[in-house]
């Protein structure tokens, strides 16, 4: 009987190990349950890399989605040049083969062209 019930306890802790991120907010949210960030500050990171952060959020489905926002909801890779990013993408080359090993395409849909208009309002405001 202890058995059954240590099954049961088992089971339900792995499955809340295998869901990664873990919702804080108490407000609604346009991220998937399973992985809001709204408790993470977008001014704290340069613009382009909240765009990669914000874009995998949302998409929350490969390998490199849940590798950089575990890595960020634990505060960041702080003595890794190139943080978050650089610790989950270094050394893997866009090949069609490692596309396939991480179920899609590193950078997910939006991050480049959120990043690039951020760079064009960059542009007319006169920033660098």
């Amino acid at each position: 009987m202890c058995v059954r019930y240590f099954r049961h306890a088992f089971t339900a802790v792995a499955l809340l190990f295998a869901i990664g991120c873990v919702t804080y907010s108490k407000h609604a949210s346009v991220y998937p349950p399973a992985c809001d960030i709204s408790v993470l500050d977008s001014r704290d990171y340069p613009a382009d890399t909240w765009c990669v952060i914000d874009a995998a959020a949302k998409r929350y489905s490969i390998h490199s989605d849940h590798c950089l926002i575990k890595c960020e909801m634990a505060h960041g890779a702080q003595n890794v040049g190139g943080g978050c990013e650089h610790a989950c993408f270094a050394g893997t080359a866009n090949t069609p083969e490692n596309v396939a090993k991480n179920g899609g395409d590193f950078y997910p849909p939006g991050a480049v062209v959120c990043a690039n208009a951020n760079a064009a309002k960059r542009r007319t405001e006169g920033k660098p």
